[in-house]
């Protein structure tokens, strides 16, 4: 990662790197969720920083942690602190980056996780600088990582680098993390000649060259050298080898892999790099469920048809647990929002008064069961008060009974409200959808009960 301090730092908002349509490309019908222990960072790009895709980083790609710009009293990049949180990272786990002129600023005014100084130490066999303008100094480390311990005691004091000389030794010791910074292997030569001249560690050392693009050999050595403080690093998008390094990343326990996006940040690659993740045990693919609003009313079928107040309905989704409940609002209206797309099962409760029932409700069902009246399909089952999937005499002698209080209940656990939808289960698979459900009280053939 040489380099990337001093880019994002000078060029943060001056360079749009990815277009614009690409990153709203995201495939529909899924998303991907981290594995426990495990966490995915990124240093995002600057359209992404601007105009606010923290949510789409964290809900639909799995990134629980996220790299933000830190501000100073000229510069203020408040806002990506505020749209991270509102995104859904949670403070803990905000990496921000600090230099030397600002890190009392941005301690003291924005609480995170860990404060970050890339490549503090990096430096050519010179002792020239490989980030920024002088290499931080062993002093300079241990006020800054003393600042944060006094002001944030919760929080960590992050670094990284890639060339394992006695300058990132003293350093990391320093540090409470250390990452690799690179994304090639270096390879130290064992001739001592180069003179860094720094004033604290070791005046020569020996000179490191670039190797393969498989790093795993330094991410080793990091760990070797600096042990639990080595928990995380860094890979670059759309340029590593993903699974060879999640398969290192496995074997050296490590629980956070960053993710350098900030010369571009698409779908196309992020979906590379989630696979990988998937396949090295990191993140998993999750359905997206569909979701609907379903709304409606119950309707009292009297003769003067009314809205049915205070009615709870209950709907159990078929092959599942899940349940959902409301309840009729004064005009019998209703609406559940957020109902996952699938089959469901309804239910009531409602415990209005009852006392519609008469000799005439008595009288319709003995004239339906001698062939002089004709019942629609829910005065029908309002009539068959015994529950025996019949309507003859004996419902009718029933509602006389109690119609004359001789009984308080119908038999064979009738309830004393009948509710009909147009099916039952019911198929929910629209973003929207509409339903009536009728109702009668039971024994009230002649729809006699008004409001």
């Amino acid at each position: 990662m040489i380099n990337k301090c001093y880019k994002a730092f000078f060029y943060l908002y001056f360079f749009l790197t990815v277009n614009i349509f690409s990153i709203f490309a995201q495939s529909a019908g899924y998303h991907y969720v981290p594995v426990v222990n495990k966490n995915l960072g990124i240093w995002p790009d600057n359209y992404s920083w601007d105009n606010n895709k923290f949510p789409w980083l964290h809900d639909r790609w799995g990134f629980t942690k996220i790299l933000i710009i830190s501000s100073s009293p000229g510069q203020d990049y408040s806002f990506q602190y505020i749209n991270a949180i509102a995104g859904g990272f949670n403070q803990e786990n905000l990496l921000m980056t600090i230099w030397r002129t600002n890190y009392q600023y941005a301690v003291d005014n924005f609480p995170v996780g860990s404060y970050y100084i890339g490549e503090a130490v990096e430096h050519d066999c010179s002792g020239k600088p490989t980030v920024g303008d002088q290499v931080y100094s062993a002093n300079e480390l241990t006020q800054i990582s003393n600042y944060i311990k006094l002001k944030r005691p919760d929080s960590k004091l992050v670094i990284d680098g890639y060339k394992r000389c006695s300058h990132l030794i003293i350093a990391g010791g320093i540090a409470d993390k250390i990452m690799y910074s690179s994304y090639v292997n270096w390879d130290e030569l064992n001739i001592p000649v180069c003179h860094v001249n720094l004033g604290w560690g070791n005046d020569y050392e020996n000179p490191w060259l670039q190797g393969s693009s498989d790093q795993s050999g330094s991410w080793s050595d990091m760990k070797q050298k600096f042990g639990d403080k080595f928990s995380m690093s860094w890979m670059k998008l759309n340029d590593d080898d993903y699974s060879t390094m999640f398969q290192t990343a496995n074997e050296l326990g490590l629980e956070t892999i960053w993710l350098y996006a900030y010369e571009g940040v698409d779908s196309t690659s992020l979906e590379s790099f989630c696979q990988a993740a998937i396949n090295a045990g990191w993140l998993q693919k999750v359905e997206d469920v569909q979701m609907s609003a379903l709304q409606g009313s119950v309707i009292y079928k009297g003769t003067n048809e009314y809205g049915l107040a205070g009615c709870t309905i209950t709907l159990t989704q078929n092959g599942l647990t899940n349940t959902y409940s409301t309840t009729t609002d004064s005009s019998g209206d209703f609406i559940f929002n957020n109902l996952p797309y699938g089959e469901y099962n309804f239910s009531f409760n409602y415990n209005g008064s009852f006392g519609s029932v008469n000799a005439t409700d008595a009288l319709m069902a003995l004239r339906y069961y001698v062939g002089l009246e004709n019942l629609d399909e829910l005065q029908l089952l309002a009539a068959d008060v015994n529950n025996n999937g019949v309507v003859n005499s004996t419902d009718a002698l029933f509602i006389l009974q109690r119609f004359v209080g001789l009984i308080t209940e119908f038999p064979n656990n009738k309830p004393d409200w009948i509710f009909q939808a147009s099916s039952n289960p019911y198929l929910i698979n629209q973003p929207s959808q509409s339903i009536i459900i009728n109702c009668l009280e039971t024994g009230d053939v002649n729809r006699s009960l008004h409001p």
